[in-house]
This record gives structure tokens, sequence and C-alpha cells, in this order.
């Protein structure tokens, strides 16, 4: 099996003979067999070696290096790695960071876990067909069937949490670390409690700007740009590194030139200065279609069109840079108390296939997921919008659109997770997301282009919000039918 683009796998030494890579790199005991165009760093120290799969940026230091991350990192993290997500609480971008100490072998994703990592029986690596091979495991036949009905019925399927098509491997999620064969929850620090609102939302206003500003230390960046809010955040934190960036909105085949997708990003390019480019998505490619599902495991169609659009458009070079992650922090899902969530709520709102098989997975997440709550103050719905909808199925998107090339969100770092925590769900919900609104305001955009204009006219548009951000008894009592 060859190891693909931009992938990885790490296994014990001697297990690399059945697979075809790019480049093999030692780490301790084991070897690191990466494909064409893997971004890594290696350092080592007297303590333990450091590995980083992927690319990394730091807010704090826009300019340094992955190599200059460890290295600080290496002297600021504690003899047992419990502060490993404090020390890189500022760190973006898609990432794996493996720790070795002896023959312990610990490891971190990034924030939202757009970085795959899957792991059984010592091995590692980015997709589970890897790790699968390396140990010779058994297709799990209860995951391949509800595979197959969920494909058949959701263009946009995903694996419940970490369950993988084999039996003994499973996908590190987020917020998670792996530490010597245990999963554990990552705690937060409360590094941002008790700060005034006014200071919140230029905190978060600045923590973005940083963001975009490291990622353009790396390469430039094409700023996808919708009439959402998502997308108009990003672009409020590109003003200082225009020269940069190329801001441009894909024109899919079903929407119109009048699209207000096409025509509010070229209003607000003309307004702030930007060059704004309508890309007509072209026709799949039979050559391309076949290349992408070779890529990766349970290819989805769904993301073929924007993925061929970044090659035909000369983008694979750039970060591909979208308001992905920031769903949590909207609550886009709707406000429930959390002892109205169960299975069958969150399959419902997540489009979870509901059957025995997802309901023991979901069930099993949600005894831990209710404990960890009510000690930090996320809600269950956010949470498992985070570790599941992110990390499963947006993962394995960007996953798949590693075939061309790297993507990119401001939004997937931990203190930004942490800064928004604490914001009042009032501020933070539609239809009118205030925090929002005044985040865009302190970047220096004004709202008098409205964000996602018309959509809560009608009448059953208007009930549908108050029935999911103010009725929570009712709207928990519809979803649980």
């Amino acid at each position: 099996m060859k190891i693909g683009r931009n992938q990885y796998l790490i296994v014990p030494w001697d297990m690399e003979n059945k697979f075809e890579y790019d480049q093999m790199l030692e780490l301790g005991h084991y070897h690191v067999l990466l494909g064409e165009r893997t971004q890594c760093k290696y350092i080592w120290s007297v303590e333990r070696e450091w590995l980083l799969i992927g690319y990394a940026i730091d807010a704090q230091h826009p300019q340094d290096d992955e190599g200059k991350m460890l290295t600080r990192l290496d002297e600021g993290c504690d003899k047992n790695l419990c502060n490993l997500a404090d020390q890189t609480l500022y760190w973006g971008g898609r990432w794996v960071l493996f720790s070795l100490r002896g023959s312990s072998l610990s490891a971190i994703t990034d924030c939202c876990g757009l970085k795959q990592l899957f792991h059984g029986c010592n091995v590692f690596g980015s997709q589970s067909r890897y790790v699968a091979m390396a140990i010779n495991a058994e297709a799990d036949v209860e995951a391949e069937n509800y595979i197959k009905q969920t494909m058949a019925n959701d263009k946009e399927y995903a694996w419940p949490l970490d369950v993988t098509p084999y039996n003994n491997i499973k996908r590190l999620l987020p917020n998670h670390i792996y530490d010597k064969g245990q999963i554990q929850r990552i705690q937060p620090r409360e590094h941002f409690s008790g700060m005034r609102q006014e200071k919140r939302v230029c905190a978060v206003a600045d923590l973005l700007k940083k963001m975009i500003q490291a990622a353009s230390c790396r390469t430039n960046l094409a700023v996808t740009l919708t009439a959402g809010w998502d997308s108009r955040l990003v672009l409020a934190a590109c003003d200082e590194v225009k020269e940069k960036i190329d801001v441009v909105t894909l024109k899919y085949h079903h929407i119109a030139d009048s699209h207000i997708d096409i025509q509010i990003p070229k209003h607000l390019c003309e307004k702030y200065g930007y060059i704004h480019k309508t890309l007509p998505c072209k026709s799949l490619e039979t050559d391309f279609v076949e290349a992408y599902k070779v890529h990766s495991e349970n290819a989805h169609e769904y993301w073929m069109q924007m993925t061929q659009s970044v090659r035909d458009y000369g983008y694979e070079d750039w970060f591909w840079t979208k308001g992905s992650c920031n769903e949590v922090s909207r609550n886009s899902s709707g406000i429930l108390y959390d002892w109205q969530v169960n299975t069958r709520v969150l399959s419902k709102l997540y489009g979870v296939l509901s059957c025995d098989y997802s309901k023991a997975i979901i069930g099993k997440w949600l005894e831990s997921a209710k404990v960890y709550t009510a000690e930090t103050g996320y809600s269950v719905l956010d949470l498992f919008y985070w570790e599941h909808r992110l990390g499963s199925w947006l993962a394995e998107c960007l996953n798949e659109a590693d075939v061309v090339g790297e993507t990119f969100t401001p939004f997937s770092v931990r203190a930004y997770f942490e800064l928004i925590k604490d914001v009042p769900v009032s501020e933070r919900i539609s239809p009118d997301y205030h925090f929002f609104g005044e985040v865009l305001k302190a970047s220096g955009m004004s709202l008098d282009m409205p964000v996602n204009p018309h959509r809560y006219d009608s009448l059953s548009a208007k009930m549908k919000c108050l029935l999911k951000n103010k009725w929570h008894l009712l709207y928990g009592m519809i979803l649980s039918r």
C-alpha cells in the first residue's frame, strides 16, 4: 500500500516493508513513513524526542517556524506533559504532535483534530486503513454495514465519533490526548475567566488577525468568501495582509450570478479594497475523481468539486482558507439543557444514522461528556459538534482535500474555543449573533452590508429560530420523538 500525499504512518521497526512511501524518518524505536509533500519537523533533547507532522503556526509568535515552536515547547513542558495543552494554546494549523520519552509515546492533535490520527496496537497513521494493514486488523462487520447505509442516505456521512471500519483501531478525537495508550480529555485552564465582554471581543478580533498573519508568513492564502458570518469574520482579520491573499468565491453550477453568495462578496471586496475572484466550478474530470477516491477511504463526492477547483485555479501551494469550525461557537444546533440531550437527539441533529450500532457508541460518549460539561461549562451539543462533527466529518473531508493542497481555518486554535466558552449563549446565537457583530466592528468592518440577508424574513424561519434558541423544552420534546 502506498502512503498518499500529505499522509503518514508510524510503525515499530521492521513493519515498513508493507508500504511504499516518499521518505522515512526514525523516532526512537519507530519508523515514520511519509507520503509525498508531507511536512514534518523533528527535534530531540535530553528529556524527549518531538515530531510534528503537518504544519503549525503560533498566534503569539507569527514569524516562528515549527522548529522554533518545538524548541520553545520542549523548554516549557513539564516532565509529565501535564501542561501540553497549555503550551499549545495558541497553536493553529493542521498538525499532529508526538512526544517520545524512553519507550512512552504521547500525542495530541490541533484544536479541532483536522490533521487525523488513528491508532491501534502501537501503530499510528493519518488513515485507518494504513494502521489496519500494518497490524493485520480485521474489518468490523457492523461498522461496514453502518457506513454503507449512511453513505446511501446522506452526502455528509461520517463515522460516529472515534470508530473506524476496523476492529481495535480508533480515531483520536479533538480535545483529547493520547498518553502511553490511554485517552484523556483536555481540561480547560480558564485562561480567560473573569474577562469583561468588551475586552473579550477585542481579544477574539486580535487572535483571528494574528492567526491570519501567522498563516500568511508561511504562504499565500486563498480566502473563500460567502454571504455568511464565518467567512466575513475571516475577511475582517485579513486587512493587514491584503498583498498575501486572494479573495475567492466558488460558483457552483446551481448558483446564479445574482445569488447573494456571489454578490455580497463582490460588494464587500469593493468596499474594503480587496480584489474578488469568482471561480466557476468546472466539470469533474474522470482522472481526478479516480485519484481522489484512491487517496482516501470512503471519499465524499460532496467535496470533490471544491478540491478540483483548488487545482484548476492554481492554488495547490496556497492555504485554501475557510471559516470552518466556528459553527461550535455559534450554537448552530440550537440550545438544549444538558439533561435533555440523549442519543436520539444527537443522531437527529447531526445526521447520524440511528441504529443499535451508533446508539451504543454515542451513549458511551454521553456518559463521560456530561461529567465533563458539568465541570467545564461547555454544553453537550457544542462538545458533540466539536468532537464528532469537526473531529470526524470535517477532518475526513480535509484529509481528502490533501490530494491537491493544504487547508486552513483561523478558528481551529484552542485559545479561541476557550475565549468563546464564557461568552453568554444569548450573545452568540441566531438571528443576531451580537457578539460576532461586535468582533467585526472591532476588526474595522461595519455591518451596513448585511450578513445572510433575508435568511430570517419568513415566518417559518422566525419560528424555527425561536424554537431552537428560546423554547428549549419544546425543542427537546420534538427532537426526542
